[in-house]
């Protein structure tokens, strides 16, 4: 189901949280895309959320996958701050061969980060841009060691420091 049903106008997000907890009987829910998001949050453990086109965070928002599945199905973007998968046994984020921007101008680093011990990444082909201006470490904390990316690129004014092995078929350190 597509719980929100956006068609034209403006949605005007400040600093507020979308959380998308339902759970569609006939299938996956579709996340809406149409509309720029500053914090989003799905949270429901039986539920797979998709995407159905580019998603859209503000550089200073997150991402965070509490319970259930985070699917990109396609080769969509996804323009955010941060993301989190906040340490559920049964949070998945799933990005196949989509493009993650991460935008992250203060506050921690733009990462793909783990809050617990429990989560389940997958990066699949994906490529992931750090463009921010935070510097980016990547640690155990975090799933940047422990995956496998077509492509990793730096191009902030921060800097990026590996704690770990890094596999990427390409990685970039721009500007």
């Amino acid at each position: 189901g597509v719980p929100i049903l956006y068609s034209a106008g403006t949605f005007t997000s400040n600093t507020s949280t979308v959380i998308y907890t339902g759970n569609n009987p006939g299938g996956t829910t579709t996340i809406e895309t149409g509309i720029t998001y500053y914090n989003l949050t799905v949270n429901n453990t039986s539920e797979t959320y998709v995407l159905s086109n580019n998603l859209s965070l503000s550089s200073a928002g997150t991402l965070t996958i509490t319970n259930g599945t985070f699917d990109t199905v396609s080769a969509w973007s996804i323009n955010a701050g941060h993301i989190n998968l906040a340490g559920s046994v049964t949070a998945v984020l799933n990005l196949r061969n989509s493009t993650v921007n991460l935008n992250a101008t203060t506050g921690p680093a733009a990462l793909i980060t783990k809050v617990g011990a429990a989560g389940t990444f997958t990066a699949g082909t994906s490529i992931v841009n750090f463009n921010g201006t935070a510097s980016v470490t990547a640690t155990s904390g975090n799933f940047i060691n422990a995956n496998s990316f077509a492509t990793l690129t730096s191009s902030n004014s921060g800097t990026f420091t590996f704690g770990g092995q890094v596999t990427a078929t390409t990685l970039l350190q721009a500007g």
